[in-house]
């Protein structure tokens, strides 16, 4: 997930306690990776990760 805002603990705690309500509401496992716009355009030429997403994500 890319945030257009800086990011910080309480705004990830959040996002996060929504994955785990839906994981438990729809027996599903999710893994939420949660960046800033900043963090995502740093590390987007350096972080494998995100080279696969960017390659291979969906847009939702």
């Amino acid at each position: 997930m890319i945030l257009d805002r800086d990011v910080d603990i309480k705004v990830r705690e959040s996002i996060c306690d929504i994955a785990y309500e839906l994981n438990l509401k729809y027996d599903v496992v999710l893994d939420v990776s949660i960046y800033s716009r900043k963090e995502w355009d740093r590390y987007r030429e350096v972080f494998p990760f995100i080279i696969n997403v960017e390659k291979e994500g969906v847009v939702v």
